[in-house]
């Protein structure tokens, strides 16, 4: 079913969701299988790296699916003959658990009566791991330290964004034009409260890093603060700025609240 809504989903963030889903539920059953060592590859690979690669290409594409200009008919047929390919392989597979299946008869009673003598290690799954299956161990390692590699340089790289107008557009004039309307907000606002510009300051970056570095610096007693109501599942991808600034400040901070704040105790009650 994850299978069908990745490949019907249009919309390419939700794509990658249920492909780390699908990613974590087969790492659940290579785990029930006993091979654990395959499911952490799955799992760091499949459901982890993969997942912030395409997050990455994502950013730099979009995340609507272009619209198809042909049917790839040609393309699912190959994925019916090679599925039914593999499925007519497992026909000559032993059943699963059968004590006279060739790994029992010849691979595993090695492990289990020479590994000892043989690399030196109590552990048979280490001695697995890291003598008999060393190469694929270490090609494991090479695609996860490959596909880190490529996140990271996915990440460093700028993102170019068509202009409206004639002329180049980057990131950095767009940074520059959020800075100039920022700070002509910022000075409507002193202006209507009449507070003293040479008081007023306006400062460029992270709330919880910048906040208390600049509280430090004009060695303030309290800092006030606006806070909003975030939900248990938006405080887990966005975070509470209250509470980590909060963890690096040096004095006391006040957190003020918008008249239309509701507490999650008043919105279970309404909902109930």
């Amino acid at each position: 079913m994850i299978a069908i809504a990745i490949v019907r989903t249009k919309d390419l963030l939700a794509v990658v969701m249920l492909t780390g889903i699908y990613g974590l539920l087969s790492a659940s059953f290579f785990v029930v299988l006993d091979a654990v060592d395959v499911a952490f590859t799955e799992a760091s690979v499949g459901a982890g790296i993969s997942g912030l690669l395409m997050l990455a290409a994502i950013t730099m594409t979009g995340r609507a699916e272009a619209p198809k200009r042909h049917k790839p008919l040609l393309a699912l047929l190959v994925v019916f003959i090679t599925g039914g390919m593999l499925i007519y392989g497992t026909l000559d597979m032993p059943y699963f658990g059968s004590f006279d299946a060739p790994v029992h008869q010849h691979v595993a009673p090695r492990y289990i009566n020479d590994s000892m003598q043989e690399v030196g290690v109590p552990n048979i799954v280490t001695s697995v791991l890291g003598s008999y299956r060393a190469f694929d161990t270490l090609g494991e390692v090479a695609v996860i330290f490959t596909a880190g590699i490529g996140v990271l340089s996915l990440l460093s790289l700028p993102r170019r964004r068509k202009s409206l107008q004639l002329g180049e557009s980057s990131e950095d004039s767009s940074e520059k034009q959020m800075h100039e309307q920022h700070e002509k907000r910022f000075n409507e606002v002193v202006a209507f409260h009449g507070i003293d510009a040479s008081k007023a300051h306006l400062v460029a970056g992270v709330t919880h890093e910048e906040l208390p570095e600049f509280s430090k610096s004009i060695a303030g007693d309290v800092v006030v603060m606006g806070a909003v109501s975030r939900n248990r599942w938006k405080r887990l991808f966005i975070g509470a700025t209250a509470e980590r600034t909060l963890e690096h400040l040096p004095c006391d901070l006040l957190i003020v609240k918008p008249d239309w704040f509701q507490t999650p105790a008043e919105i279970a009650e309404k909902a109930a």
